[in-house]
């Protein structure tokens, strides 16, 4: 009769945390995984990337020369290294903090001495940035 109640316990217990497990990950990925992710994009310079997967303004464009556009004023931004290193360490330092999650659940901004990062959840579930 024990062995019988344990074993439904330990099977509820399982497919609870199971569950729990699914439902995090389907809400996509984290703020910090998102700002890492942005952080990486940045580093390797990948414009295209960052516009195409991190930047809300992207889901609207209205063509493809738009988003070239966008990538454009992002390299013509960030041509100079230090411009760009400048940005990497705030977002790094960024990352050291917790964030402050507001919008319900939709904006995540970052504050650290080196300013704040504001992030919002993007539609496909990850994070990403308004230029």
């Amino acid at each position: 009769m024990h062995k019988n109640i344990i074993t439904s316990i330990v099977s509820i217990v399982l497919f609870l945390g199971a569950t729990l497990v699914h439902a995090e990950s389907s809400e996509g990925e984290t703020p910090q995984q998102g700002l890492h992710a942005i952080v990486e994009l940045y580093k390797n310079h990948d414009w295209e990337g960052l516009v195409k997967e991190r930047c809300l303004d992207s889901q609207h464009a209205s063509s493809e020369e738009a988003l070239q556009e966008l990538v454009s004023n992002l390299s013509s931004q960030f041509s100079e290294a230090e411009s760009l290193d400048a940005l990497v360490t705030s977002y790094e330092a960024a990352l050291s903090a917790e964030p402050q999650i507001e919008g319900e659940g939709t904006v995540a901004i970052f504050a650290s001495e080196s300013g704040s990062v504001r992030l919002s959840k993007m539609d496909n579930g990850a994070w990403g940035l308004r230029f």
